[in-house]
């Protein structure tokens, strides 16, 4: 934690140091004068106090001009400095989140899934605010006003009378004994409030996410008691941590107020001082006593945020991905992928077992397979997300570890069953950050069968289509996932029940328009709907992690084994041709008797109509 945590701090310095010491000096200076002017005012009064001078007035004349001077200073600093002020505080703020965004961009896939995104998303919040109140409100407020402000006014102190220094310590003792008791209340309240907001969160993403089955399930009125009880929790810590707070303060100020009328008493009854310095003590013991009742409290708040902090780190810390950022470049197209015996772990309970799986361009594979059998973890142990606890990857013969991977992802177009549609326009969602020219938009929307509803919008390709896609249904956003990847130049193109929402005539445009247009790419295509996967080069059918059985569709099905048991079960025996038993055992066994004619398209592969530009 420590390295991570120096050289996030590094970085912070080097983007934000020179301000920083901008801003610190402004405030050293804004301090001086502050400090000066009230020597100015008790030399001014010291005069008027005296007496028995022809020509006061002249004499006043000077440390009031003064006094108005380093007051006038000290005020336009003050206002000047909140440009520096709140370039830091944001910028402080919106680095540390910058680094949980690259955190997120690196860390390994499986710590990743161990990651609830409500409690992901607020302990980076807390962490975020708690660097920020660490670094700008207490270290770089330290040398900015308190230790500054606290020097000048004991320099000045001591030069008046050494015994008032004498009360102060006195006082520094009590406040430094009541913060360390108010710490120990402190540390577990806070903690537990962080614990709880990280749960709430995560509760009211949830809410947000699932909004359409909770409703219809009438689960809302569940998660809103539940809510509720756990807001009151939090309500109760945060009331118990600002009374203690302002606990501190109350008794802090009365502190301030006894020590100034026993130095007020005590002054005039021994004569310790004029009343200038009086009038001069008084208002310094607030420049020091108000810097150290200020520092307390901060120093409290940072002790506390260290918790919120350490929890930040602690996700800073998880394993990152070392494949994505180190290794060779990988410049060419995928032509071939490769598994040797893979086996894949989760949690002590084995989710592949010794997979051997082959695929090669200008060809569609499918991975079939109930719920759980593996295809998803298959899929994203190929392209190197899940690492394997066993055998091997290769990419074009060569062990995917040598690559770097973020390189490798280049050649990768990714659809799954929730396609990644974010909150922009249609445009937006297709180009990504590409110039295509807009024929060329309505090409790859009008092959997926998606034109006539982006063209009845009221803006057209420039339509908002809301978070998630919420303007859009199920399959429509499927839809345009795919033309996304139509505009790609992949050379792996990979459908993760990609088309589950569509219906079979919309299916089949989709596919067919994948099939037409992807060049040379590798398909590779998971599944339920085995209606899909027919046309298919090679069928994969995974069972408990393992591979059941490959084969064409054809040889699947007159094999007899786990494959057409999985049809029977979906499609039943006459959905499988519309006719008799006894014909669809003839057809089903017959040369290239599969549905559709023989191939992924009659007449052989036409070539590619590309879409690139």
């Amino acid at each position: 934690m420590k390295e991570t945590a120096g050289r996030i701090r590094k970085q912070l310095m080097q983007k934000f140091g020179k301000k920083i010491l901008l801003y610190v000096s402004m405030g050293i200076v804004a301090a001086l004068c502050n400090v000066l002017s009230v020597v100015e005012l008790q030399k001014a009064l010291d005069i008027l106090s005296s007496g028995g001078m022809e020509n006061v007035l002249l004499a006043v004349s000077r440390p009031v001009l003064l006094y108005g001077l380093f007051s006038l200073l000290c005020c336009l600093l003050n206002y000047v400095d909140n440009v520096p002020s709140t370039q830091l505080e944001q910028g402080i703020y919106y680095f540390y989140k910058t680094q949980a965004i690259d955190k997120i961009r690196r860390i390994d896939y499986r710590e990743y899934l161990n990651l609830g995104t409500g409690k992901l998303v607020q302990m980076v919040e807390n962490g975020t605010k708690a660097a920020v109140d660490s670094i700008f409100h207490f270290w770089i407020e330290i040398f900015y006003s308190l230790l500054p402000g606290l020097v000048f006014s004991l320099v000045v102190l001591g030069t008046y009378d050494l015994r008032v220094m004498l009360i102060i310590g006195a006082g520094y003792v009590v406040i430094f004994v009541c913060t360390n008791v108010l710490l120990k209340f402190l540390y577990k309240s806070q903690e537990r409030i962080l614990v709880d907001s990280e749960w709430l969160s995560s509760r009211f993403v949830r809410a947000l996410m699932e909004l359409s089955v909770f409703r219809l399930s009438g689960r809302f009125a569940k998660e809103r008691k539940d809510f509720e009880e756990k807001s009151k929790e939090i309500i109760s810590n945060e009331t118990k941590v600002t009374m203690i707070h302002e606990f501190f303060f109350a008794f802090f100020y009365l502190l301030i107020i006894v020590v100034k009328v026993l130095i007020i008493l005590v002054g005039l009854m021994y004569h310790w001082m004029s009343i200038g310095k009086i009038v001069a003590v008084i208002l310094l013991i607030d420049s020091i006593y108000g810097p150290i009742a200020e520092f307390n409290v901060l120093f409290v708040k940072y002790k506390l945020d260290k918790v919120a902090y350490r929890r930040y780190m602690d996700f800073m810390n998880l394993p990152d991905d070392e494949n994505l950022y180190h290794g060779r470049e990988f410049s060419s197209k995928i032509t071939s992928l490769t598994a040797r015996q893979v086996a894949v772990e989760f949690g002590g309970e084995r989710v592949l077992h010794g997979v051997d799986a082959s695929f090669g361009a200008q060809k569609t594979y499918a991975i079939v397979g109930k719920s759980g059998a593996g295809k998803s973890t298959l899929i994203k142990t190929l392209l190197g997300l899940i690492k394997m606890n066993q055998g091997s990857v290769s990419v074009n013969g060569e062990d995917i570890k040598q690559f770097r991977l973020d390189s490798l992802y280049r050649e990768v177009a990714y659809v799954s069953q929730e396609p990644p549609v974010f909150d922009g326009t249609v445009r937006e969602n297709l180009i990504f950050d590409h110039e295509i020219p807009e024929n060329v938009l309505w090409q790859a929307l009008e092959s997926v069968g998606l034109s006539e509803k982006v063209a009845s919008m009221e803006q057209g390709l420039d339509t908002r289509i809301g978070e998630r896609g919420v303007m859009l249904s199920g399959g429509e956003k499927q839809k345009l996932a795919i033309a996304r990847v139509l505009l790609q130049d992949s050379s792996v193109i990979i459908l993760d029940e990609a088309t589950s929402s569509l219906d079979y005539i919309a299916e089949e445009q989709v596919m067919g328009a994948i099939r037409r247009f992807r060049g040379d790419a590798i398909i590779l295509q998971i599944a339920h709907r085995l209606k899909n996967v027919k046309d298919s080069d090679e069928i994969y059918v995974l069972e408990n992690g393992s591979v059941a059985e490959r084969g064409s569709f054809d040889e699947l099905m007159a094999r007899g084994g786990v494959f057409y048991q999985l049809w029977n079960k979906q499609e039943g025996v006459y959905a499988l041709c519309g006719k008799s038993a006894e014909l669809c055992e003839g057809d089903r066994h017959s040369p290239g008797g599969k549905s559709g004619g023989g191939g992924i398209h009659p007449g052989g592969n036409p070539g590619r109509i590309s879409f690139k530009v």
